[in-house]
């Protein structure tokens, strides 16, 4: 599970093609992508959990729930996509669930205004 980023990930988390860090222009959507691979003739929704830091709160807010259905039986997995526009700067998380509810992977990153020439060191 990845979200969109501009600037690639550190060397020591090969696995992973993007940053914690997303450099978001105005009016750009802001992706989560997710690769499940589940056994052949299942066919069930999974979800992205979207949810925003709040600083002032100290807590996590769940801004959306986007649901999608997967069928099993291809050998890539099923890879899904869903994305959000007009995201505000801040903390965000992103947990891919089952249809119970069960968490399948978590991805958290920071969305700041700007080009990465603009906003060059900024706290993730």
């Amino acid at each position: 599970m990845d979200a969109a980023a501009i600037v690639e990930s550190p060397g020591f988390r090969f696995w992973r093609s993007s940053s914690p860090l997303f450099h978001r222009a105005a009016g750009e959507r802001v992706y989560c992508f997710t690769s499940v691979f589940i056994p052949n003739g299942i066919r069930t929704t999974i979800r992205h959990r979207w949810l925003l830091y709040d600083e002032r709160r100290g807590k996590w807010t769940v801004t959306s729930v986007v649901p999608f259905t997967i069928s099993g039986g291809r050998s890539g997995g099923y890879r899904g996509l869903t994305y959000k526009q007009n995201v505000e700067p801040g903390r965000w998380r992103v947990i891919a669930e089952s249809e119970s509810g069960a968490a399948l992977g978590i991805i958290d990153f920071r969305v700041v205004k700007g080009t990465p020439t603009e906003t060059k060191r900024v706290r993730l």
